[in-house]
């Protein structure tokens, strides 16, 4: 999860302020569980630089014994067309690959503006 720092200290958006915390119990992660996180990080943090047309964005990573839960959440403007999204295939590879965690992946427009995605993955192995 160190890689996710690197990641948002690197994303090339002088227009953007974003805001990374994480919260609860840090505790290490089986490689496959970690791998998934950075990847909706990264595709939920790319998409709102690329395509959001926010200011801010609140990356927020919260982890106890059982479940890590990630949520990028950002003020760009709701497009009348965001109302019912088509999952593009950003979006569907993120929620395939926490599918394959046994976690689930919500992704949508959040009122009064923005965009919310929010990963749920459940804590289940030791890391190998």
């Amino acid at each position: 999860m160190e890689d996710v720092e690197h990641l948002v200290r690197r994303l090339p958006a002088p227009h953007l302020r974003i805001a990374f915390r994480r919260s609860g119990r840090s505790l290490p992660l089986a490689p496959a569980l970690s791998h998934t996180a950075y990847r909706v990080a990264q595709e939920a943090l790319t998409n709102a630089v690329r395509h959001s047309g926010a200011t801010e964005v609140d990356l927020h990573i919260r982890q106890d014994r059982k479940r890590m839960v990630i949520s990028i959440a950002d003020n760009g403007p709701i497009q009348p067309s965001a109302r019912r999204p088509a999952e593009g295939q950003g979006i569907r590879g993120m929620r395939e690959r926490v599918l394959a965690c046994g976690g689930t992946l919500a992704a949508g427009p959040r009122e009064p503006h923005g965009w919310l995605t929010e990963a749920v993955l459940p804590i289940t192995e030791e890391p190998g």
